[in-house]
């Protein structure tokens, strides 16, 4: 009787183990598949749950998309924390930092941001405004746009290095790139396709709970964050502050974007996501270098 009751639990120990390293796999394969969507990085396939072979499906891989963004983010990263040890200006790292994560995203949300400035601001109507924006050439709101959007990147990472040094600098980074994309997220959960065939209709809509373990990444970032930003000598409760004000600065520039696409066209395509990313990032920073 005792041999057939430990075989029972060595088996319901052996089938939970199992189910474990499934779920992690699956999870993995998640994650892969929005890198590949979001990024240009080389990445082989990573397990059994990768699949390779068919499109993005974001309602339920969806989850992974701040997790991801933090992935993407470590090569830019990278620089600032060797840039930001070495002699050079940190402006000059600051802009390195910009330019190595527009390569690595192939500039994806920085293409969303100026066709919604161009299309937004260029058409007196919904359909204009939505034509503007499926166009790909660059007109002069896009240009202008982009432009201070940049430069506003480049001042507020540089100010960050400034103030905490690379460590810090680095660690702010990943998490502006992780809470970004979480409001990205919500957005895409909550607001409606301004047209069919859009984003949605192609790949699908994040579920609730992709929201919610999305929002669980983005939080674990923020943990990191903070150990970092100790280690660099910043005050825990100053450092407490600051993040508060960064997530809801964060979340209120997205909302802020999210109000005017539904008065301008109806709602959300993947130009707007794109811009609710950029606009998420710059609101992080300002809410965080307020208090820093």
């Amino acid at each position: 009787m005792e041999d057939s009751e430990h075989k029972e639990t060595n088996d319901a120990g052996a089938r939970q183990g199992e189910t474990q390293i499934s779920t992690a796999a699956q999870w993995l394969g998640d994650v892969a598949q929005m890198l590949r969507f979001f990024s240009r990085l080389p990445l082989p396939k990573l397990g059994h749950f990768d699949r390779v072979d068919v499109p993005v499906d974001f309602a339920r891989s969806g989850w992974a998309i701040p997790l991801a963004g933090s992935v993407i983010a470590l090569p830019a990263a990278f620089v600032l924390l060797i840039g930001g040890a070495s002699p050079l200006p940190y402006l000059a790292v600051a802009t390195l930092c910009v330019a190595v994560s527009a390569a690595v995203t192939g500039a994806l949300h920085e293409d969303g941001f100026g066709d919604v400035c161009d299309g937004f601001f260029g058409g007196h109507n919904k359909e204009r405004r939505l034509e503007i924006m499926k166009d790909s050439r660059v007109g002069a709101f896009a240009a202008v746009g982009l432009t201070l959007a940049i430069l506003l990147r480049v001042v507020l990472i540089g100010a960050s290095l400034e103030r905490g040094g690379p460590v810090f600098a680095a660690a702010v980074f990943l998490a502006a790139e992780a809470v970004s994309r979480s409001g990205l997220l919500w957005a895409w959960f909550y607001l409606p396709s301004a047209y069919s065939g859009g984003l949605s209709d192609k790949f699908g809509r994040p579920k609730q709970d992709s929201c919610l373990y999305g929002s669980a990444s983005a939080g674990l970032l923020l943990v990191l964050m903070i150990g970092a930003s100790v280690t660099a000598g910043i005050a825990a409760h100053t450092l407490g502050i600051a993040l508060l004000l960064a997530v809801v600065a964060s979340g209120g520039a997205v909302y802020g974007l999210a109000r005017v696409a539904q008065a301008k066209i109806g709602g959300i395509t993947g130009d707007v996501l794109g811009a609710m990313q950029q606009v998420g990032l710059i609101g992080f920073y300002l809410g965080l270098l307020l208090v820093i």
